[in-house]
């Protein structure tokens, strides 16, 4: 992020828009439902991701189905593929609708997508 650190920094955790939120344990109860396994050690070996990299990628959605999103944003592809693997919509950074210039609420919403109840 280079000299845009702090100014990104405030806008993640000052911004009432955005919620920085931990891997807590209702979070890691939800991992723990989650429908894929593990992977095995020669699916390891075959150029998987590592495992911390799967560990926080599953975490990343953990989190976000605690908090009932309706959508992530992610160019991850591996975060990608556990959200929609979980039942969520995942969007790519791209794919954000940017406002135009009249003064109005500013929504992150995937399109066509609902708020999970």
């Amino acid at each position: 992020m280079g000299r845009a650190k702090e100014r990104v920094l405030n806008e993640f955790t000052k911004n009432p828009r955005w919620v920085v939120a931990p891997f807590d344990m209702r979070a890691a109860i939800e991992l723990s439902l989650f429908k894929d396994a593990p992977l095995s050690k020669a699916e390891k070996k075959q150029g998987v991701p590592t495992h911390a990299k799967i560990k926080f990628d599953r975490q990343i959605v953990a989190i976000g189905k605690v908090l009932r999103v309706s959508c992530i944003f992610s160019d991850d592809a591996d975060v990608r593929a556990v959200g929609l693997t979980e039942g969520l919509a995942v969007l790519r950074v791209a794919d954000i609708v940017l406002p135009d210039d009249t003064p109005g609420e500013f929504r992150l919403t995937a399109p066509g997508s609902e708020v999970r109840k």
